[in-house]
């Protein structure tokens, strides 16, 4: 090999030798920085799910106390709710003795016969759950006749100072010509006081009697707006009043 073919074959082996190095070193840097990238994931990863356990565990120490506060307890080995049984004893305070509910009674208008056998009215009145005193109840009854003619009354069948002992059934007898009766419609509104208790209660119940199925039904939403729009209404000087 001549001197010139020496030199051409040294210069071939450090080009080459250059771009060798040159892609292992550009190699090296590209492993460099996938491993960078890859720390950098790792590490925004770790944060993020450092952030996604923190909230977890607030929410899950959120929820344990709200269950807590319930009597309740979050098992997490068994992905269920579990009841504290003597864990809210302290908190729940029963009242012994309770308010009375005075109403209208589930009977409420009937129609009846005396020992001369003749019909009357009876409106039945009770005292759910504890006694009741000082009543001051209006009643106003209103009679539909067959020929829809009809007459309200305004009365107070409840005495005042009387006490009415718990679930006992308190009759008002009204006579009056039954045969040409349709309908009764009954409202009952007022106040009373509870034994036991100081502040006020109020009662505004409105029923209905139809005299052809004997049957009692409760007047509500729009009936029974209708029908305390009606007695607003209504002239006083057509209102009849029994003591």
């Amino acid at each position: 090999m001549t001197k010139r073919g020496k030199l051409v074959l040294f210069a071939l082996l450090f080009i080459l030798s250059l771009l060798i190095g040159q892609e292992i070193n550009n190699q090296n840097l590209n492993r460099n920085r996938d491993f960078q990238l890859l720390n950098e994931r790792q590490e925004r990863d770790i944060f993020i799910k450092k952030g996604i356990d923190s909230s977890t565990s607030k929410i899950f120490n959120n929820l344990s106390k709200a269950f807590a506060e319930q009597g309740l307890k979050i098992d997490s080995v068994n992905n269920s709710i579990i009841k504290l049984r003597d864990s809210i004893k302290s908190t729940i305070r029963v009242d012994k003795q309770p308010f009375s509910v005075f109403k209208i009674d589930t009977s409420g208008i009937s129609i009846k016969k005396d020992t001369n056998n003749k019909d009357y009215i009876n409106i039945s009145f009770t005292s759910r759950d504890a006694p009741s005193y000082d009543l001051n109840v209006t009643c106003y009854l209103l009679t539909v006749f067959n020929n829809k003619a009809h007459e309200l009354y305004k009365l107070n069948p409840l005495p005042k100072h009387q006490i009415y002992p718990t679930n006992a059934i308190w009759d008002f007898r009204w006579m009056t010509n039954i045969e040409d009766i349709s309908k009764i419609y009954l409202r009952a509104i007022g106040t009373y006081k509870s034994v036991g208790k100081k502040k006020l209660f109020h009662i505004d119940d409105i029923i209905i009697y139809d005299n052809k199925t004997k049957e009692n039904n409760v007047l509500v939403s729009s009936g029974r707006e209708d029908f305390i729009n009606f007695l607003k209404q209504y002239p006083k000087n057509k209102i009849i009043n029994i003591d």
